[in-house]
Parts: structure tokens; C-alpha cells; sequence
């Protein structure tokens, strides 16, 4: 590290410290950080700074004392670039700039630490710090845009799907009421929180909220419970909205409560009497315990199409949809109080949290095992194997994914929502090792998620152990 022309001073730790001051890019305050899960812990998390995704390095971690108290007013992040990564380096709080007088600056030997050299001042020695060591130092690859191949439309995902297994189908299950309703899932783009305020539209039927806008895109809100006869207020958490397309048009349908995304055999289904032309129901889906209306997937058709709002970007929204707009959809999944997400190809189904079977001298996130219509399954604590404490609550789900060729189910504390993210707003790591394999960039910075890599949350070893201990109890 060649002698800076200025200096920044910092404290850490109570002690005076320094940094190249031409290096350092802003001066902020701390704003909500995200961390990421079992990395080394000079690694406080990332954030998104203008757009991009900056790695957080807390210098209290680094240098060997206290973590940083961010809870404090004066703690502040100093932003940087080194070798085209984006960084910034936490610190107790950021004192003073300074034009450094060469006589009194004095290098120190090339070396493990990252102390490139002192700094003598009249009534103190200020240690200044070589930034590239301590990026250098950081084992969690830099995050960037990348350009994702194109995708088949979920659509297309599904009729592959079917065509190589012509008895199964994905379906998502949500509550009108008291009673239980399912769709299937490739009508479904994306699920979302209800917005505040809906735009008014003059529109004479009773089932129809209003607009809103959802990237740009504006989409008519109907009321399901409304629309089969159910009484409707917008005043419950539970409550979601499913915007459902087709033919690149769309339609937001509020529900009462998301379930379940399950894949049922379509031999299950019993056709509904009232399966005609028109009709609401396709099928009834019975279990054990519960009676699911499927809806006809032609009716929901014919409403996107009936209430769809024309206008002027309508043909280039549909000419991108047609063309398989870079669009990734996930699963958003709450652990703790942070968010993180699996591509929705990851996730077969989602069920709700049952009773599990222990699995002898399993690892502690390997929580046991459950039987599935039949085929014994590994339950996986994700809050486990992340470092977070498990809580069992009724919102908690189990997400069935397949890793290794073998049907795992791993345990997460809420299923928040379904989400269709634009490439552009996708960060990948470089690593292929990580256990996250990008982060997502949501809401102008305000929101971001980290996806998980699903091949990497359990080692093939691990895997091989269970599958033995499973063999030996079934």
C-alpha cells in the first residue's frame, strides 16, 4: 500500500485508527443489514447501497475486539471498491479527514496483518488499516448482476411436467371462508401482500376492489370470496393476492389464506356434477380430513380476459411475457426475522408442519423423518442449519425439495409469499460453493433476500448416513 495523501480517521473499539481517505467512497449511516448465515464473522451482512449489493465488514471483528454496536448513533459504514467488488467497512464512528504530512507517516513491513502503517500525531499514534487486505480477507465472494439463460414460462414447466409424468400436477391451496379451494399452479405468477389502498374503478359488479399497479403494470383486484358468495373485508394479515395470467394479460384475486402448493394425482381428483361450460368447478379433491374445490382453470381464464385493463404498453408487456421475459420465480420463506427464498422449481410442494420421527445420531439440523402419502422423507431444520433458534408456530411449513435425487423436507417458520424477480434485480455469487447462490434486490434496496443454493444445504455424506438410518427404521 503505497503512503496516502489523506487520511480518514475512525474509532473502533475506543482506539484511533485510519484509512486511506481518496479509497474511501461515502460516509453513512448504518442502515438495515442482512445477514448472511454462517459466514466468517468479520462478515456482518450485506445491503443494497444505490442499486448495488454492498458487502458489510465489521473492523471491530477484524481487528480482534468487540463487534460493532450498530444500535449506536454515531456508528457509521465507510463504502468502497476493491478489485471491482462493492464493500463497506463498519466502524464505531468516523472522526475527522485529514491532508497526512509524509515526515510523520511511517510503513510497516509486508505482512499478515492489516496495519499498513502509523501515523504520529502530536498527542497520539494513529494505526492506518490497508482496506484491500481486509476485503482480501473476506471469504464470501463478491456478488454481481448477471445475465440468467432464459426460462420456460412456468406454464411450459408444468405441461414438461405433466408430459413425463402424466398422474401428477402442481396445484396451490387457499382458504374462501371456511372452505378450502385450489388452482392449479401455472395460472399463478406470482403471490403478494395485500396493498393499502386500492385505485377505484367504475365498474357496477360487486366483486371488483379496484387497481393496482404492479410494476408498472396495471391490474384489475377481484374479491374470490365475493365472487363465490362469501363474505370479504380487507382488514386480515392472512389475506393475499394471487395474480394469475395468461396470454400475457393478468388478474389479481384476493384470497383469505394461502395453504399449500401440493402435487396431486390426478387420478385423486373427482370431477365435479357441475363440470360444464361456465362453470366455477373442474374437481373436488377429498382427503381424510378435508373436501378442496378445484377451480375450473378455463373460468379463471375467461375472467383474466374479461377484466383485463388494455392499454398502451399492453403490447409490449405481452410481446415480453411471450417471449419469456427474464423473470425467476421463487419461494419467500421467513426464518427468524430475516427472508430467503428457493427458485420455485426447487420446491415440489409445501405442507404444513406435522409431527416428526427423530433419525439416531443425526446431525442437530437434521430434525427427523416424516411418512408422505407413503414415501418416508428427511425433515431438514433450516433454522438449524442456518444458526437461528427453531419455533414451532401454526404458521410454520414444510418445504418438500428434491437434493441429490432424494425427497428432503425442509422445516422454515412461514411461507411468506411467491415471487416473479426480473433478472435485473439479481445478484449471483461467483462461488459455486456458497450456500447462497444470489441475492435478490427488492423494493428500491429496502428489501433484500438471499436465495439459498439447494444442492449445497446438505452434503452428499450427510445425505448417505440418513438414507441408512432411514432403511434401519422403516
Amino acid at each position: 500500500m503505497q503512503i496516502p495523501e489523506n487520511i480518514l480517521e475512525v474509532k473502533i473499539a475506543g482506539e484511533h485508527f485510519g484509512f486511506d481517505g481518496d479509497a474511501i467512497q461515502q460516509i453513512l449511516r448504518v442502515p438495515h443489514i442482512t445477514p448472511v448465515p454462517l459466514s466468517t464473522p468479520s462478515l456482518k451482512g450485506v445491503v443494497s447501497l444505490g442499486g448495488q449489493i454492498v458487502t458489510i465488514i465489521d473492523m471491530g471483528v477484524v481487528l480482534d475486539y468487540e463487534p460493532i454496536d450498530t444500535s449506536k448513533e454515531e456508528s457509521r459504514i465507510l463504502t468502497l471498491s476493491v478489485d471491482g467488488s462493492a464493500y463497506a467497512l463498519l466502524v464505531e464512528s468516523a472522526e475527522d479527514m485529514g491532508h497526512i504530512e509524509r515526515e510523520n507517516y511511517e510503513s510497516v513491513e509486508k505482512n499478515n496483518d492489516m496495519i499498513a502503517g502509523f501515523y504520529k500525531q502530536q498527542n497520539r499514534i494513529c494505526q492506518v488499516i490497508d482496506t484491500e487486505a481486509v476485503c482480501h480477507s473476506i471469504a464470501l465472494q463478491s456478488y454481481t448482476p448477471i445475465e440468467v439463460e432464459e426460462m420456460n414460462s412456468l406454464e411450459e414447466t408444468m405441461k414438461e411436467h405433466s408430459s413425463s409424468n402424466t398422474t401428477m400436477e402442481r396445484f396451490l391451496f387457499f382458504r374462501l371462508g371456511e372452505e378450502s379451494f385450489a388452482l392449479p399452479l401455472y395460472l399463478t405468477r406470482e403471490i403478494i401482500f395485500v396493498p393499502d389502498n386500492f385505485t377505484p374503478l367504475s365498474e357496477t359488479k360487486e366483486e371488483v376492489i379496484g387497481i393496482i399497479t404492479l410494476r408498472d403494470e396495471l391490474i384489475t383486484t377481484l374479491s374470490l370470496p365475493k365472487v363465490f358468495g362469501y363474505s370479504e373485508t380487507l382488514t386480515e394479515p392472512q389475506q393475499r393476492l394471487l395474480i394469475v395470467f395468461h396470454e400475457g394479460k393478468s388478474l389479481a384475486l384476493l384470497v383469505d389464506e394461502v395453504e399449500d402448493v401440493k402435487d396431486i394425482p390426478l387420478d385423486d381428483l373427482e370431477q365435479a356434477h357441475m363440470n360444464q361450460k361456465g362453470s366455477k368447478i373442474e374437481a373436488l379433491y377429498k382427503t381424510q380430513s378435508s373436501i378442496t374445490s378445484v377451480i375450473d382453470s378455463f373460468y379463471i381464464r375467461d375472467m383474466i380476459l374479461q377484466y383485463h385493463i388494455q392499454d398502451e404498453k399492453e403490447n409490449n408487456f405481452t410481446k415480453n411475457e411471450k417471449e419469456g421475459e427474464e423473470m425467476v420465480e421463487v419461494v419467500v420463506f421467513g426464518i427468524d426475522k430475516e427472508e430467503y427464498a428457493l427458485d420455485i422449481e426447487n420446491v415440489q410442494e409445501i405442507i404444513k408442519y406435522c409431527e416428526v420421527t427423530p433419525i439416531p445420531e443425526a446431525p442437530q439440523f437434521v430434525e427427523g423423518m416424516i411418512n408422505l402419502r407413503g414415501a418416508v422423507i428427511p425433515i431438514i431444520s433450516l433454522p438449524d442449519r442456518l444458526g437461528f433458534t427453531k419455533n414451532v408456530t401454526e404458521e410454520s411449513k414444510i418445504l418438500v425439495s428434491i437434493i441429490e435425487d432424494e425427497k428432503v423436507g425442509l422445516f422454515v417458520d412461514e411461507v411468506k409469499e411467491i415471487l416473479s424477480v426480473e433478472n435485473r434485480f439479481i445478484s449471483r455469487s461467483k462461488s459455486e460453493d456458497s450456500l447462497f447462490s444470489e441475492i435478490l434486490n427488492l423494493e428500491n434496496g429496502k428489501r433484500v433476500i438471499l436465495k439459498l443454493r439447494n444442492s449445497n444445504i446438505i452434503d452428499s455424506q450427510t445425505l448417505d448416513k440418513i438414507r441408512t438410518e432411514e432403511e434401519a427404521l422403516v
